[in-house]
């Protein structure tokens, strides 16, 4: 709320003041003096089974600034307590919300129906949060206290406000529409929620459609199209009306489909399509998702826009949210219920692929008092077909009435064992992972769940694997003859001084990081994730890559390889491969085609249609090669490496969970979070080579490890949307290169060369530095450029 002096406040609620001075500015009105803090107003309202004027004494004491009160409260308060004395609190505090309202240049979405509304909030808010600064209801504050709490949160930095209307009781929603003063309505179905006190969905239809009459002939109407009720109610609205539904509608879904971590569909308006998905499964929240589309394309967003802002929607808690919970897999849809929204659970539950027991588990619905859940268990199954009544085991869960103790028994007979060994969500094999399963029988197994316990594992693993296996690989590439070869007098001829000593070096070792990261990242991820899999790929790929170009330099005995036009095809090549994987997949598409860049919560680009192959074909290959060219002192790439691996196991870690990517307001990608294992290994591998290769070094890794684990990055940096960033974190990469391109066009424009040599640690060589001094500096700066990199989430 913005800032208010005690004298508006009370213009503005209707009341007189009394006491203390009216320049006095206000930032809070509470309802409750439990959460009330120093400098706010205390709104006393009355009720069936309470009175706030009993605690305006005690509020008094704790530095409040005042409070709301009825003309003939009689208490004793401090004389500078402010009073503002009014006939009817709550009608104080609803004026008081209306005038304050009209006070701020907003605009104003208002949602309501039977079912969906909460979900049709997050929807909206999140795709207009692509444009604009957006207030919307938090909770379910959506009462005749819950509205104007809600109205008065929004401030003059807000743009636009999406406010949730609830009902329990004929002639509620016109009287809060009245205070809400929407410019644009969104309905979202008409079922039996509170029936019981409005008699028929008729009945109901006609109360939620005073919320389309209270928007003006200027604002927009949206419904939904596949409604019965829809007609009746578009009739009643004076401004523009728009349907959205998934089957009829001027915006529609197509091509449909769900999975264990959310739904993909087509947007259709007009002849214009656009892919989406819903990081939640169910058709009735694709349904809730087009109310959503509809409301940003008033608002002139593009439906790609709109796509990007449902793809990474925070949504309330318990809203068909997927858990596992010792080897099971939930679905939790606890947040309220009613039959309508049961059964589009239930109908949710049986569409999800699974290979084990589907489990129903129903609580007392205590909203709708004359209705058993017995009936409501019979309603829903009478709305579901022969194959899906037959998919479940149903449970009764009763709860016990004490609000502190909301423990379950069941009030069937039915023991715990019901739920255990089944699971919904397909493709669930692991290895390490699997372990997790034992946490029924065996204390302690459900540490293999966590990301971040496999993530330490998978490192220590790695580290150990080369460990234990380089000497291995060094005798072998010793036996085999596969020396480095090092550039002569004629090429370098002061490089060669210093480096001639490593003639005959043991090269091609980066096998044992490759090795090390594959095996680790095999053991220890989840074998079903896509981003696990792109992402060794292309360290193998490019691992093969390299290892033929040492091959050539060890056959030929001379330092150049493969031509860098074969490189880069196959690099190009690689970049080919994984946009195909991106944008092939309904799942991933609508994110991949965004740029984002650091310091900016929202994408700079939304679509970058066929320029998204250029992008990643310049993040791999850039990556690639940069690490490539570092690779020129003992232990100067590999101890380059470990910073940026472990700030991208941090970065895989946020994008991958959703609560933390909300806060940090960084893309979110469901699948990014197992790439924390693939880049914990890679820091283990790197340690343990960096075992063997530090000064002076007992084997190189050359190009077959150098190309891998740039290549390898910037792969990660594309799946976890923070391709830009790695410029950042792997900075002393980006030095390395931009000093060869600097060299290069300094010496074909002017003829000199700007550095002494480049990459740029062999200049620091030619300059006096000993070979230890530049990697031992150059490793600090990766570590500040790390650091630099993950300061930059907490800056957007």
């Amino acid at each position: 709320m913005n800032p208010l002096p005690l004298s508006q406040i009370a213009q503005f609620a209707g009341g007189s003041l009394s006491s203390r001075d009216g320049d006095l500015l206000v930032n809070k009105l509470s309802t409750d003096s439990r959460t009330l803090k120093p400098g706010e107003l205390f709104v006393a309202l009355r009720g069936e089974n309470f009175d706030a004027h009993n605690f305006v004494e005690a509020v008094a004491k704790t530095g409040a600034a005042g409070a709301i009160v009825e003309s003939n409260w009689t208490g004793q308060v401090p004389e500078n307590f402010a009073l503002i004395r009014t006939e009817d609190t709550l009608q104080a505090y609803q004026q008081f919300a209306a005038n304050y309202r009209r006070s701020l240049s907003l605009s104003v979405i208002a949602i309501t129906g039977s079912n969906g509304k909460t979900s049709t909030k997050d929807f909206t808010a999140a795709v207009l949060a692509r444009r604009f600064r957006v207030a919307k209801t938090e909770g379910n504050f959506n009462n005749h206290v819950g509205l104007p709490r809600t109205m008065l949160e929004a401030g003059s930095q807000d743009e636009v406000a999406v406010w949730e209307i609830g009902m329990n009781h004929p002639g509620e929603i016109a009287a809060l529409a009245k205070l809400a003063a929407p410019d644009v309505a969104i309905i979202t179905n008409i079922g039996v929620a509170h029936i019981e006190f409005m008699g028929s969905r008729e009945r109901i239809a006609e109360e939620k459609g005073a919320l389309a009459e209270a928007v003006g002939a200027g604002g927009t109407v949206i419904l939904n199209a596949d409604d019965p009720f829809t007609d009746r109610i578009a009739t009643r609205a004076r401004g523009k009306v728009i349907l959205a539904g998934t089957s009829a509608g001027t915006i529609r879904a197509d091509e449909i489909s769900q999975s264990g971590i959310g739904t993909d569909f087509t947007i259709l308006e007009g002849a214009h399509r656009c892919r989406a998905q819903l990081p939640v499964p169910g058709m009735h929240m694709v349904q809730n998702a087009l109310l959503a589309v509809a409301a940003g394309r008033v608002f002139g967003l593009s439906l790609e826009d709109c796509a990007a802002g449902l793809v990474a929607a925070p949504l309330t808690k318990a809203r068909l949210q997927i858990k596992e919970i010792g080897g099971v897999q939930f679905l939790d849809d606890s947040y309220n219920a009613n039959p309508d929204s049961m059964k589009a659970a239930l109908h949710t539950l049986v569409e999800l692929d699974s290979d084990g027991k589907r489990i129903a588990v129903l609580g007392e619905m205590r909203d709708c008092r004359q209705r058993n859940t017995r009936g409501f268990a019979k309603y829903s199954r009478r709305g579901l077909d022969v194959r899906s009544r037959r998919a479940f085991e149903w449970h009764r869960c009763a709860w016990r009435s004490c609000p502190d103790q909301r423990q379950p028994h069941r009030a069937n007979g039915g023991s715990d064992r019901a739920f255990r060994g089944s699971s919904f969500v397909t493709g669930e094999f692991a290895m390490m992972y699997y372990l997790h399963r034992l946490s029924e029988h065996f204390i302690g197994f459900n540490v293999f769940l966590y990301v971040t316990f496999r993530g330490i594992a998978a490192a220590v693993t790695a580290f150990l694997g080369t460990l234990v296996f380089g000497n291995l690989v060094i005798r072998e590439l010793t036996v085999l003859k596969v020396g480095q070869p090092i550039r002569g007098a004629a090429e370098v001829h002061r490089l060669a001084e210093l480096h001639g000593v490593k003639q005959g070096t043991p090269t091609m070792g980066g096998v044992l990081v490759i090795g090390a990261v594959v095996l680790s990242s095999v053991l220890w991820a989840r074998p079903d994730n896509r981003f696990v899999w792109l992402a060794l790929f292309s360290m193998v790929y490019l691992g093969a890559l390299g290892f033929a170009d040492d091959y050539l330099k060890v056959t030929k005995k001379k330092s150049d390889g493969i031509s860098g036009r074969i490189k880069l095809f196959f690099q190009i090549a690689l970049a080919a491969i994984v946009t195909a994987v991106f944008l092939t997949s309904p799942l991933l598409e609508v994110q991949a085609r965004s740029l984002y860049v650091p310091f900016v919560k929202s994408p700079v680009i939304v679509n970058m249609s066929w320029f998204t192959f250029v992008f990643f074909a310049l993040v791999i290959v850039g990556a690639s090669n940069a690490v490539n060219l570092t690779d020129g002192l003992d232990g100067l790439a590999i101890g380059c490496t470990i910073s940026p691996a472990f700030a991208y196991a941090l970065l895989c870690y946020a994008a991958g969970n959703f609560r933390i990517a909300e806060y940090l307001q960084v893309p979110f990608y469901p699948f990014a979070g197992e790439l924390t294992v693939v880049c914990a290994s890679l820091v283990g591998a790197g340690l343990g080579f960096l075992w063997f290769n530090c000064p002076p070094a007992r084997v190189f890794m050359g190009d077959t490890g150098s190309l891998a684990i740039g290549g390898m990055m910037g792969v990660v940096a594309i799946c976890c949307k923070q391709e830009l960033l790695l410029i950042v974190v792997g900075g002393v990469f980006v030095l390395e290169a931009f000093s060869v391109i600097l060299q290069v066009l300094s010496f074909k424009l002017t003829g000199k060369r700007f550095f002494a040599m480049s990459p740029i640690h062999h200049h620091f060589e030619l300059t006096g530095w000993k070979e230890s001094t530049v990697v031992v500096r150059f490793w600090i700066l990766s570590i500040i450029f790390a650091l630099l990199g993950l300061a930059t989430l907490k800056l957007r």
